[in-house]
C-alpha cells in the first residue's frame, strides 16, 4: 500500500509514504529490492534504500550508475555519495564526478 503512495500523482502524499517506508527502516528492504523490478517511481525507491542506510545496498545501488535513463543513474550516483558520506567512506570535499 506504501509502495502505491510513491506514485502518487500528490505530491504530499508521495513524500508521506516515503516517509513512513524510511521509517520501517531495513525491514523494508527486501519490499523495495522487489519494487526496483516494478512500475514504481524508481529514483524515489533508489532514495528510500539510501536513506534506510545500509552499506550492504552497494551493490545493488551500483548497478543502476549506467542506468541508459539519466534521472535513474543520477538518483543511483546520489544515493552511493550519501551513503559513503555518511559511514566515512571518503571526505565530503572530493570531487567524485564521473569516479563512482
Amino acid at each position: 500500500m506504501l509502495l502505491n503512495g510513491l506514485d502518487s500523482p500528490d505530491e504530499t502524499l508521495r513524500m508521506i509514504a516515503a516517509t513512513f517506508i524510511t521509517r520501517l527502516g531495513s525491514s523494508t528492504l527486501s519490499l523495495l529490492r522487489n519494487a526496483l523490478d516494478s512500475e514504481h517511481d524508481l529514483s524515489m525507491i533508489l532514495m528510500i534504500i539510501g536513506d534506510i542506510g545500509s552499506l550492504d545496498e552497494i551493490p545493488l545501488l551500483e548497478r543502476y550508475l549506467h542506468d541508459e535513463r539519466y534521472e535513474i543513474a543520477k538518483s543511483a550516483k546520489s544515493v552511493l555519495r550519501l551513503l559513503r558520506f555518511r559511514h566515512g567512506e571518503f571526505a565530503p570535499w572530493v570531487d567524485l564526478r564521473g569516479k563512482l
